[in-house]
């Protein structure tokens, strides 16, 4: 393996300077007017040439000097250049046509190498010599360099360089990069031999180079520099880290400083940020800095109105996800559309759950869809169960399959119940799949240490009420405490009401007593009546007051039609679809003479007698159009006609 190319510090030619067809002919006019003419009509055309060349100059001198030479010194050298090449062209010195062969040829010369980088060397001994970083190449000068060393100095470099890669600290693709570029392959060639983008590949190289110097600790005093600068101007409290994002992202430490400035001013200006906030997206998505800050702006305004919603929202969501300020909007678009189709579900819904987990926008649909498809296998469940469940926690959507598995094995052995069990929980409450299993043991032996219950008695009421497994133990007893004292009652009595409705330990006790007093005052209660039978029935306690009273209402319509009337609540906490099913099973066992029906084999009894005619007397009430397109639904799903005749009392 030959890495001669291993830390580059000299530049290749670049072609910044290649003019449009217009300005080429402007160019050739405006040489061969110069070309033999007088001094002080010179000065003129000059002045018309620089114009034109100025742009292309200044793009030349970036890509010349990156990080790596003082750019200022170049950019003097290069229009000092530029003038003194038109003058030789002016006195037939030099030929029109090499004119900008002359300019691209144009580089830095060593001496104009920044600080702290041609003095440092790698400890490589070679004929008891150290090597020097300016004499470790780019690929373009590897081949000249190799040949200028004898084979036994050959084996002794690239025996060190394999030490030197083994010893760093890079990955595998940057491995892959240094190898092929060590053996004398060009950037290009190695972007297509990996499958990745010329600009990829580059930034990788740099990124190699600045590990090993870091590695090394050879890394040039520039990068301490600016991340000190950087830390202080933006208050970030660790140039340290600062610097190790500047090692991983050499696009970063790469740009001109008052560019970089510039435009963090001008996009904290644009999206109404701190420039502190503008630094820190930086820190978290470098590659932002690549794109002009009017172009993020229009992105933001169009994705906005993608999602209809306002563009603050939109730079809320980005803000941890700040790839969507550069995802472009009909990319956007595209994503939502897609994903909503394979989901089977509104682009509202899929929006709603994106704008929770931003990285939904930009992940592929087939890539969610695969996941969603391996999760429901693993879970056993159909995909449309998972998705609603997601849709709930839009981090399972793109969490993986395999780490879902795991977390629900660990957490099913922890707490000594079958992995369907914990599916099951977890499927009322999604964020249990991602959840860490030993973050969820803790939580249930803290609580459980804090009620003075045993560990198995509260898994019991977290698997009705799968949130208690995450709620934080202060939280639930702190709960307790204030419940406990609008009851009237102690701690240990309201955990004994609460383990029979285990919602109540994470209700809000400002809740409970809204729900308590409005119940009063619609029942005509006192308010510790209601209390005490929230004690036997703790559901009513969290139930909607008004729907509570229709259920009332409903249980003394049901008691009017079996012509009984008591005053307890019995059916209150049932459903309303469930106390019609009561009052339907009762009216069909009126109607039955040829055996006895009951509320549990009267379905049976409707199909085994389709063509049986019924008769159901109802006393007068607002709940018979209710409860007759209840009956016709019955009938019509079981026997495909409805032979019920309603007799209503006037």
């Amino acid at each position: 393996m030959y890495v001669y190319s291993i830390i580059n510090h000299q530049l290749t030619t670049f072609k910044a300077i290649q003019l449009d067809q217009s300005e080429q002919k402007k160019s050739e006019n405006l040489l061969h007017s110069l070309k033999g003419c007088s001094d002080l009509k010179s000065d003129n055309i000059k002045f018309q040439l620089y114009e034109l060349y100025n742009k292309h100059l200044q793009k030349e001198i970036d890509l010349k000097t990156k990080s790596y030479h003082t750019k200022e010194d170049f950019a003097q050298e290069m229009f000092l250049h530029f003038f003194e090449t038109l003058e030789k062209i002016r006195t037939s010195i030099l030929p029109i046509e090499n004119f900008i062969q002359i300019l691209n040829d144009k580089k830095p010369s060593n001496n104009e190498l920044k600080s702290g980088v041609v003095e440092k060397s790698i400890d490589i001994n070679v004929n008891n010599s150290k090597l020097f970083l300016k004499d470790l190449l780019t690929n373009d000068n590897t081949p000249q360099y190799k040949n200028q060393k004898s084979a036994e100095e050959k084996i002794a470099i690239e025996k060190e360089f394999d030490k030197l890669i083994s010893e760093s600290t890079l990955n595998d693709i940057e491995n892959k990069i240094l190898i092929n570029i060590g053996k004398g392959e060009t950037i290009k060639q190695t972007a297509e031999k990996l499958g990745l983008s010329i600009s990829r590949i580059n930034n990788l190289y740099h990124r190699a180079i600045n590990k090993i110097q870091n590695d090394k600790n050879i890394l040039p005093k520039e990068f301490d520099d600016f991340a000190n600068e950087l830390n202080n101007k933006f208050k970030f409290g660790d140039s340290k880290k600062i610097k190790e994002i500047l090692i991983e992202n050499p696009i970063l430490i790469n740009k001109d400083k008052d560019e970089f400035f510039i435009k963090i001013k001008d996009l904290a200006l644009l999206l109404n940020l701190s420039e502190t906030e503008i630094f820190q997206i930086l820190l978290k998505t470098p590659s932002l800095i690549g794109f002009r800050p009017d172009t993020i702006k229009e992105n933001v305004k169009n994705s906005a109105d993608i999602l209809n919603i306002s563009e603050k929202e939109f730079i809320e969501a980005a803000l941890s996800r700040p790839q969507l300020f550069y995802l472009k909007s009909e990319t956007l678009k595209e994503n939502i559309k897609n994903s909503a189709k394979i989901f089977n579900i509104t682009e509202k819904e899929f929006i709603k759950a994106a704008l929770i987990q931003p990285q939904l926008f930009y992940q592929k649909p087939e890539t969610l869809y695969e996941n969603i498809r391996n999760s429901a296998v693993i879970f056993d469940i159909t995909e449309k169960k998972f998705i609603k469940a997601a849709l709930s926690r839009p981090q399972l959507f793109y969490q993986k399959p395999e780490t879902l598995k795991e977390n629900i094995k660990n957490s099913s052995n922890l707490f000594n119940i079958t992995e369907k069990e914990f599916i099951k929980a977890a499927i009322k409450h999604p964020p249990l799949f991602s959840l860490k299993p030993e973050t969820l043991k803790e939580n249930v032996k803290n609580s459980s240490n804090l009620f003075n219950i045993s560990e198995d008695e509260f898994i019991k009421a977290a698997l009705r009420q799968p949130q208690l497994f995450s709620q934080k133990p202060e939280t639930l007893y702190e709960n307790i405490k204030n419940s406990s004292n609008l009851f009237n009652i102690t701690e240990k009595e309201f955990i004994k009401v609460a383990l029979k409705q285990p919602q109540l330990f994470y209700q809000k006790t400002e809740t409970l007593n809204n729900n308590v007093s409005r119940l009063a005052e619609l029942l005509n209660l006192e308010k510790n009546e209601i209390l005490q039978l929230g004690q036997n029935s703790p559901s009513m306690l969290f139930s909607n007051p008004e729907n509570l009273i229709k259920k009332i209402r409903i249980e003394k319509y049901y008691k009017e039609i079996k012509g009984k009337k008591n005053d307890k609540f019995v059916l209150i906490f049932d459903s309303i679809d469930r106390i019609y099913n009561k009052i339907l099973a009762y009216l069909i066992k009126t109607n039955a003479t040829d055996c006895i029906v009951s509320a549990k084999n009267y379905v049976d009894y409707v199909n085994s007698h389709p063509e049986k005619i019924y008769e159901f007397k109802l006393p007068k009430s607002e709940f018979n159009e209710d409860f007759i397109k209840f009956t016709k639904d019955f009938f019509m799903k079981h026997t495909k006609k409805c032979n019920v005749k309603f007799l209503i009392a006037k």
